[in-house]
């Protein structure tokens, strides 16, 4: 029996070549069973997918706690990765890292509760870090270097009982 991989994103064009390359490899497309999230099923890209062998669509919004709950319950491997909000209104700054960096916890958070066995995260280097404070608006690199260390954090929490690890690429 297949184990279920969860990918974030997997209409979107990281999430999607996760998926791919899954699909695309002989040894993991018969170790997983695709269970593609995204915010909309009924978008076109997800119907889409909804064709696709061995790959089902499941909603989850990373707003929404019980909708993630929902979304990794059996799952044994995640794929996750952040967007940041962008556009007339969005937050700006410190509250544009709070709030990518509030939706990466909460998917970790999710995936500890559903017992998931390995939570892979999408990362980026701290700009802010690596320049030596010169540089203090690149919120989206600094906000996933944030949740990376929250996240690595989990890595013993995740390891009792049966869980295997947490792993950041």
């Amino acid at each position: 029996m297949s184990q279920i991989l969860a990918i974030f994103g997997a209409t979107g064009q990281q999430g999607r070549s996760v998926l791919n390359h899954v699909l695309r490899t002989p040894s993991l497309s018969h170790q997983y069973t695709i269970r593609a999230l995204t915010r909309d099923p009924t978008s076109p890209a997800a119907l889409s997918l909804s064709q696709t062998p061995n790959v089902d669509i499941h909603p989850a919004d990373v707003q929404d706690r019980p909708s993630l709950d929902a979304a990794l319950h059996g799952v044994h491997t995640v794929f996750a990765m952040t967007t940041p909000l962008v556009g007339p209104g969005a937050p700006e700054g410190d509250a544009a890292l709070t709030w990518e960096y509030e939706n990466a916890v909460r998917i970790a958070d999710a995936a500890l509760a559903a017992g998931v066995r390995y939570l892979i995260f999408s990362t980026l280097p701290s700009v802010r870090d690596i320049s030596g404070g010169k540089y203090t608006a690149v919120t989206p690199f600094d906000a996933k270097a944030e949740a990376e260390k929250y996240i690595r954090g989990l890595g013993p929490r995740m390891q009792k009982g049966g869980r295997r690890g947490v792993d950041a690429i």
